[in-house]
């Protein structure tokens, strides 16, 4: 943060001073052109009046032989450059060249004036429409500009030429610029300084209380990050910065709610892999057990017993071949590997064919199995061997929990948008404080419920089942009576 405070301080330092330069070079130039303004408003009549004295005086401005009488022009030069000593005066011809200047250099050669401004400046001076500075040529120094004033002369009735006075003389420019360095510099650089000092101190104070709260910002992270966390920002109504925290905040309790979950999970998934290792060590042991056992007693067991012997390991590797069949299969949904293929699927006829199929276990355990299917149903979208899958899951979980004498139905309704299966059983029910968790992968195996003969997640790979297809698996339970499970699937769009 005191890196940040840094940049921000130097920042404001390096805008002040372009700001404090912009400023004295605007306030300099706009000082400079108001003293050219001023100084062609108050004199625009000038070169007028000194043509009038010209007409005054008894002497002619041009002698018998049409050259210039240039006695005369410095003697009305010279009273008006009394008054203003910081002008130059300049008699032109009709073409623009000086025929006469005022005050005289030995060295300089004869200028010339381009007449376009000095036209442009008699015919705004006629009209009063003079707005800011009007500009010509400087006699003295090619290719500088000055404010002037200028009149037409005339010899007798005929246009001889003009008067040219360059209002800003060297003089003039001199003096200026040493009132510039002495006075206008001197308290424009006081203005800026008072300035400056005046905007980085408060900017230094502005900033600091904004990058106090930043400070306090920067403090709470640091600590979430060390492990605290707990750590949290104190919210300010109304803050600049409120909604910065409301945001940390948020997402801080976003990471403790998914550490808190993770931890939960890794702890359910190293029971499930506790409980899984111990469903996978008992077959393999009951295996291991009985073909040691039929090797030492090999010419002691009899037909019956070696029969018996061999049911057993194969019931136990059934028994195994499931489970990892079920823990192979929920892994893939997990993972997202399988993708369903969706086609039409008359679920009364795949219900029909499992009824089939279960018919013999429901004898063998003395369970009636009952179906109540219409014989006409619409087709729905799904995957015929997926659904296939749930309805097997289904039925073994209901013949596990149902007794000896027990009921298990299979029913199919139709509504407007989908059909519904329902798989029901006369078990003892799932407690309250199971119903949950009872499609959860890691909790279903602690289960009151929870019947050896299987690994416990048939009702996980239901729900996953039933995701891929958009639907989901509906319980109802009573203790003692019996549970109904329930999914609904959307019919074909005709």
């Amino acid at each position: 943060m005191n890196s940040l405070f840094l940049k921000i301080v130097c920042t404001l330092l390096l805008l002040l001073l372009i700001v404090g330069g912009a400023y004295v070079y605007i306030t300099a130039s706009s000082v400079d052109i108001y003293f050219h303004e001023t100084n062609q408003k108050l004199n625009a009549n000038l070169a007028e009046l000194i043509v009038k004295d010209m007409a005054k005086d008894s002497l002619p401005v041009f002698k018998s032989d049409g050259s210039i009488n240039t006695d005369k022009i410095e003697k009305i030069a010279n009273e008006a450059m009394a008054y203003n000593p910081l002008i130059e005066i300049y008699i032109l011809d009709t073409h623009g060249k000086a025929v006469s200047y005022m005050p005289q250099e030995k060295s300089r050669t004869i200028p010339s004036v381009n007449l376009g401004k000095i036209e442009e400046f008699l015919e705004k001076r006629e009209n009063n429409m003079i707005r800011g500075c009007i500009t010509g040529e400087d006699p003295r120094t090619p290719g500088t500009r000055r404010v002037f004033s200028a009149a037409k002369f005339f010899d007798r009735t005929e246009h001889a030429g003009y008067v040219y006075v360059v209002l800003a003389s060297q003089a003039f420019v001199s003096a200026k610029q040493d009132f510039f360095s002495s006075t206008v510099m001197r308290v424009g650089s006081r203005t800026v300084l008072l300035t400056f000092i005046s905007a980085f101190t408060i900017g230094l104070l502005a900033f600091w209380y904004l990058t106090k709260n930043l400070s306090l910002i920067r403090r709470q992270v640091q600590r979430f990050r060390a492990g605290e966390m707990d750590a949290r920002i104190k919210i300010n109504d109304g803050g600049e910065l409120t909604e910065v925290a409301t945001s940390f905040n948020e997402m801080a309790d976003t990471i403790v709610a998914n550490i808190d979950e993770l931890k939960n999970t890794e702890k359910l998934r190293r029971e499930l892999i506790a409980n899984v290792s111990h469903d996978l060590r008992t077959p393999l042991s009951v295996i291991h057990g009985y073909i040691e056992t039929m090797q030492i007693k090999h010419d002691q067991l009899d037909a019956g017993e070696r029969e018996n012997y061999l049911q057993i390991i194969l019931k136990s590797t059934e028994r195994l071949e499931k489970l990892v069949s079920e823990l192979f299969e929920l892994s893939k949904l997990e993972a997202k590997q399988v993708k369903p293929h969706l086609e039409p699927l008359y679920v009364n006829e795949l219900v029909q064919d499992t009824y089939k199929r279960y018919q013999v276990l429901a004898q063998e355990k003395g369970i009636r199995l009952q179906t109540d299917v219409p014989r006409q149903v619409s087709p729905v979208v799904a995957d015929i061997s997926l659904i296939e899958r749930v309805l097997q899951n289904l039925l073994d979980n209901a013949f596990k929990f149902t007794p000896e004498g027990g009921t298990v139905a299979i029913a199919i309704s139709e509504e407007a948008q989908q059909v519904s299966v329902n798989v029901s059983d006369s078990g003892s029910g799932i407690p309250d404080d199971e119903v949950d968790e009872i499609f959860d992968r890691f909790k279903s195996r602690n289960s009151k419920n929870y019947n050896s003969e299987g690994a416990g997640l048939g009702l996980a790979i239901v729900r996953k089942i039933l995701e891929l297809h958009n639907a989901d698996i509906q319980l109802e339970t009573k203790l003692e009576e019996g549970t109904t499970f329930s999914f609904s699937l959307p019919k074909l769009s005709s």
